[in-house]
């Protein structure tokens, strides 16, 4: 082990602090008593063991920690030897390193300073309830061919570690299926990370993709960010920033949405950058701004339910909103739209709604539930976008009805649950007819056992009468 790893350990920069200072006293200093000391090993929560040195190293001194933390009494371990505790696959790192020490002879150990001849160990040690826990552990061997074992419980660390690690598994999967492009910018605009959606876009692997910066990959003809990068705009602000661009290598219109991703000392560390396909809602957009007339047939002929809010107040409803709700234009223009909101969903819709006018987000798509006029609750799917209605900002709403879908889905659902619960019934069945048919199998193997015995039984009395009878009539 290096000395900068062996420095690091928190452990030994105390033992070395401590042994520094009984080697230069201060005399400003209280000296501390062998009773302190002992007061202290015998009340902390960190694993102090002693054992002797060799190939078997067995307990000579415990804690009372190791009560605490694995529950076992100094009368358990005094004698037993520690290796017998640690895990099997652990057992076979640490015995190399015990087989190094052993190889030097004790008289040339001792010529090396006691700085040198330790080892930070990390294992797995089975409690008193067999259980394994995890520990870190300092060994020093010590005057009397003794190692010195300080050990501190990280059972709780490494679950945490494993539970991030899984949690960063699920994040890259989530990641990777997103339907459009995402990265992960530094602050240099350069790529960090990409997900499946932008390799296969652009054709290049993760590799090629990390030694970009998002300009030279989106906008290839440019030296510099674009005038309206929201990546810049973020690195001024620390705000997400939304922006639709038309991506050169992409071939298609996105709304860009760029995330501040701040660490713990509140500092900027990543940007999360996603594009958004909007190629059709720019091109309606763009229907919408060339004639009011086509506007107007686009809009009224849709399938979909349309309508225009403003300042929260429907302004605009097309034909199919009102077959669907079988009502009139009077009955829906001039109410609030958070009346037609499903009642558990309004303060959420509400909040949605306020957010985008205040971010300046001009298009979002979510799914909800609506409340139709005669009180029905439908579930929808919602594309929200900012327009100009009658020279002022308004929002575009467009409903699409997914409730027989989501209760096709939900039906799906319950018949594959139904038919695994018939499967298991009819496994069970058949388990239970196979052992009644092997009940039944002993039963007539019993039964021929007791018919072909009978048989032999009856051909040894028919020998028997026949060899009677030729001795009889031998007389």
């Amino acid at each position: 082990m290096n000395k900068k790893s062996k420095d690091e350990n928190p452990l030994r920069k105390g033992l070395l602090k401590k042994e520094k200072k009984a080697q230069y006293p201060d005399p400003k200093v209280i000296p501390v008593s062998d009773e302190i000391y002992k007061t202290i090993v015998e009340n902390t929560d960190i694993l102090i063991s002693v054992t002797n040195f060799g190939i078997n190293p067995s307990y000579i001194y415990v804690n009372p920690a190791h009560f605490q933390i694995m529950g076992y009494k100094q009368e358990d371990l005094i004698g037993v030897n520690g290796f017998d505790l640690i895990h099997p696959a652990d057992r076979l790192k640490l015995l190399p390193v015990l087989k190094k020490y052993l190889s030097k002879k004790i008289d040339e150990i001792f010529k090396i300073t006691r700085d040198e001849f330790s080892e930070i160990l990390e294992f797995r040690a089975k409690d008193k309830h067999n259980k394994w826990r995890n520990f870190e552990c300092f060994a020093k061997l010590i005057p009397g061919s003794r190692i010195l074992f300080i050990s501190r419980d990280i059972t709780e660390k490494k679950r945490v570690e494993k539970e991030l690690s899984r949690i960063k598994t699920d994040w890259r999967s989530i990641f990777n299926a997103l339907k459009q492009p995402a990265l992960i910018l530094n602050k240099n605009f350069e790529v960090i990370d990409a997900n499946l959606h932008v390799v296969k876009k652009t054709g290049m692997p993760l590799e090629k993709l990390k030694k970009k910066k998002c300009y030279e990959l989106f906008h290839p003809d440019k030296a510099l960010p674009v005038e309206e990068c929201p990546v810049q705009k973020l690195l001024e602000t620390k705000r997400p920033e939304v922006y639709d661009a038309e991506m050169e290598i992409l071939g298609e219109t996105y709304m860009i949405s760029c995330t501040p991703v701040f660490d713990t000392d509140k500092k900027l560390s990543k940007i999360i950058y996603i594009a958004t396909d909007i190629s059709e809602r720019k091109k309606m957009e763009l229907a919408l701004r060339e004639s009011e007339e086509k506007y107007r047939t686009v809009v009224e002929t849709a399938r979909e339910m349309i309508f225009i809010i403003k300042d929260g107040i429907i302004k605009y409803v097309n034909k199919s909103l009102l077959e669907i709700n079988h009502v009139t234009e009077s009955d829906l223009i001039g109410k609030p739209f958070l009346d037609f909101v499903a009642e558990d969903e309004r303060k959420r819709i509400a909040q949605i709604h306020k957010n985008r006018v205040a971010e300046g987000i001009s298009y979002l798509s979510y799914e909800s539930k609506a409340r139709t006029f005669s009180g029905e609750i439908r579930e929808v799917e919602v594309s929200s976008t900012s327009i100009t209605f009658e020279g002022e900002p308004a929002t575009l709403v467009i409903l699409h009805d997914i409730t027989e879908r989501k209760r096709v889905q939900k039906e799906l659902q319950n018949q594959q649950e139904h038919l695994e619960e018939l499967v298991k019934e009819r496994t069970s069945e058949l388990e239970n007819k196979n052992k009644e048919l092997q009940e039944k199998y002993r039963e007539l193997e019993n039964m021929n056992d007791l018919f072909v015995g009978r048989e032999f039984r009856i051909k040894e009395l028919k020998d028997k009468i026949a060899m009677l009878e030729e001795q009889l009539k031998s007389r």
